[in-house]
This record gives C-alpha cells, sequence and structure tokens, in this order.
C-alpha cells in the first residue's frame, strides 16, 4: 500500500491501527481460525508470494481458513497510477496461485474465477491450512 493511501486511510478512520507491509508481519504462530486477504496479494512483489502465503498458513491454527482474492496474471512488478496516486501491481497465473498455496500446505476447498469490469480478472480461494 502506498504511504498516500495509507494517509487516505488513517484520515478516514482515525482510530484504526494500519500496517502497511504485511510481507513483514510478525504474528504468533497458530493464532487465528480464520483470515481475509482481500485485494493485497496484488500489492506484493512476486517474488514475495510464496513467502507471504507460508506466513499466513503458519499463523492459521490447523484447520484453519483462508479466505483470499488474488491476480490473475495480469501484472508483473509494475507500478500505475490508481485513485490519484502510484500504487504497485503484480500478480501470477491461477495455477502459479494454487501451486503457492499447496506448497504452504493448504488444500484449496473453494477455487472460483471473477472478471470485474476494465478488464480485472480475480481469483478468490477458499482454503484449509492442513499444517499441524
Amino acid at each position: 500500500m502506498s504511504s498516500a493511501q495509507l494517509e487516505l486511510a488513517r484520515q478516514r478512520v482515525p482510530n484504526a491501527r494500519f500496517l502497511a507491509d504485511m510481507t513483514a508481519l510478525e504474528l504468533n504462530p497458530k493464532s487465528f481460525d480464520a483470515i481475509t486477504a482481500f485485494y493485497c496479494f496484488n500489492h506484493i512483489p512476486l517474488d514475495e508470494h510464496q513467502a507471504t502465503v507460508e506466513k499466513a498458513a503458519s499463523w492459521l491454527c490447523p484447520g484453519g481458513l483462508l479466505l483470499a482474492s488474488f491476480g490473475t496474471g495480469g501484472a508483473c512488478n509494475e507500478v500505475e497510477q490508481w485513485l490519484g496516486v502510484p500504487m504497485f501491481f503484480a500478480s501470477h497465473s491461477m495455477d502459479i496461485n494454487r501451486r503457492h498455496l499447496a506448497n504452504a500446505h493448504f488444500t484449496v476447498l473453494v477455487d472460483e474465477h471473477l472478471n470485474q469490469g476494465e478488464g480485472e480478472s480475480w481469483q478468490w480461494v477458499l482454503a484449509r491450512a492442513d499444517t499441524s
């Protein structure tokens, strides 16, 4: 997330705590029953996707659920204007997203492809953590 986007969020929700870099989060292992990650993996550099999915798996209790959206290969570490500020975009193909989930010991329960206007294409996944 860009600093400009964070500032907009802070103005709109002043009492919230915003963490800018999910790749750098250090959370207690097995401390969540579920994690949602909407429209965020596409703002992480491609070479960090696998490690970030693995971190999410480590934060989940065994059997915990991840509900996430992934871009579907339309951007390769690009910066474009979005909502008036520069924004970073990166996404893998659906097959690579599935491989990242499998490598992180997730079992995919739901895997849907959704096109959302203006060329946006998303893979929505519900996956169960199979780590012990």
